[in-house]
């Protein structure tokens, strides 16, 4: 997926994946939602979970690992600029990524019926977008 590409789903589903996480969970996809939206995205385009991480290898969110590009609400970027975008975005101090493990962002909102409900919208946002 491309930038492009990205800005035009996003355009048509972006509001309605945020209302939803927001109302389901009470979190947005950068503060406590951001494993809904990854694993959603890889339920409809396939890749790998991984997390940005901090100095200390603590995971500070979760991305999708994708043809050479990290993937979060915000869109798709190369690595150093996903980063970069990350941390000015979040005030945080990201240097690096890796898979994702079942000891990282442990409080982050998991919900797997909300998963599925978004992939099955990208999933089908992107069949409409590519006709």
């Amino acid at each position: 997926m491309d930038p492009e590409q990205w800005d035009r789903l996003k355009a048509a589903i972006g509001d309605v994946l945020y209302g939803k996480l927001v109302v389901r969970t009470g979190h947005g996809p950068f503060d406590g939602g951001c494993v809904i939206v990854a694993r959603a995205l890889q339920r409809a385009v396939g890749g790998e979970l991984v997390v940005l991480t901090g100095a200390c290898g603590h995971a500070e969110h979760a991305a999708l690992f994708l043809n050479d590009m990290l993937i979060d609400f915000d869109g798709p970027l190369e690595p150093p600029a996903f980063i970069h975008r990350f941390n000015a975005n979040e005030s945080a101090s990201a240097f690096e990524f890796r898979p994702i493990t079942s000891n990282d962002l442990t409080e982050a909102c998991v919900d797997a019926e909300l998963e599925e409900s978004f992939a099955a919208l990208i999933v089908a946002s992107l069949a409409r977008l590519s006709r």
